[in-house]
């Protein structure tokens, strides 16, 4: 099920919360990546899990899904310096079902080398796209 901003917001006032409680959700996701500074990574076809460094990152609360937190971490990928977009979304099903407050991480994330995403940039500027 697609969660609308105002499907959100319901949610939340019937289990007693307020949006402004996503601050300190994305607050509590943040301290955690720092304290971490390492990510889990998984071969798409192995299923190999492998350990890499985050190098740095930063966050920000998706404008038109406020309960989303984008992240951008620049990580080392065996010496390679490369980018991962990921995100955080509120657990809806426990805020449903126990009516609980939790991010949880996004199924999917992009990593791609630093090159690749400034190639990438570079056709979008002109494409006028950015």
């Amino acid at each position: 099920m697609k969660y609308t901003i105002e499907m959100t917001h319901k949610l939340l006032k019937e289990n007693g919360h307020k949006k402004e409680n996503f601050a300190d959700l994305h607050n509590k996701v943040i301290q955690n990546l720092e304290d971490k500074m390492m990510v889990v990574a998984k071969e798409p076809f192995t299923k190999i899990k492998q350990k890499q460094p985050v190098i740095d990152f930063v966050c920000k609360a998706q404008s038109n899904m406020p309960w989303k937190l984008i992240t951008l971490q620049k990580i080392d990928n065996d010496g390679v310096e490369n980018l991962r977009f990921c995100y955080y979304t509120l657990n809806f099903t426990l805020l449903k079902n126990e009516g609980k407050l939790q991010m949880k991480y996004g199924q999917f994330g992009l990593n791609i080398p630093m090159e690749d995403y400034n190639k990438l940039i570079e056709k979008a500027k002109g494409k006028g796209m950015i």
